[in-house]
């Protein structure tokens, strides 16, 4: 996930000086949570997005360093079955991101997105690294 660290201080500290300690004393905070359990409350308020970005990066690693797949698959079908889920999320994330966007278009890469995640569900226990 692209955290934007440099974001508030760029931006906010001229015109409120005093919610800089506020401002790290959350990120701080959820750094911790982040290393304890995985995720932070704020990542909870886009979790689409969030869980997206661990898919973008997840599948592909997983792709390339699997020491195993499931018994009804080849090494090389799962490879190229993860990088394929991963690709439809990522385009489906990069239209939602961009500002050259249809409603069309979203629509049918959501729908790509969703037919994707259902093959995810269908290799769910099989994905190991």
């Amino acid at each position: 996930m692209k955290r934007r660290i440099g974001t508030f201080l760029d931006n906010e500290w001229r015109h409120r000086p005093w919610m800089i300690p506020k401002w790290l004393f959350q990120e701080l905070r959820e750094f911790y949570l982040r290393g304890m359990y995985g995720w932070a409350p704020s990542d909870t308020w886009s979790l689409d997005h969030y869980l997206d970005d661990i898919f973008i990066g997840a599948l592909p690693y997983l792709a390339k360093h699997t020491h195993g797949f499931p018994m009804d698959e080849t090494e090389e079908s799962l490879a190229q079955c993860l990088n394929e889920i991963a690709a439809k999320i990522k385009a489906e994330h990069d239209i939602n991101e961009s500002d050259e966007w249809s409603v069309e278009k979203v629509q049918k890469l959501n729908e790509e997105k969703i037919a994707a995640l259902y093959k995810l569900v269908d290799r769910w226990n099989g994905l190991w690294a």
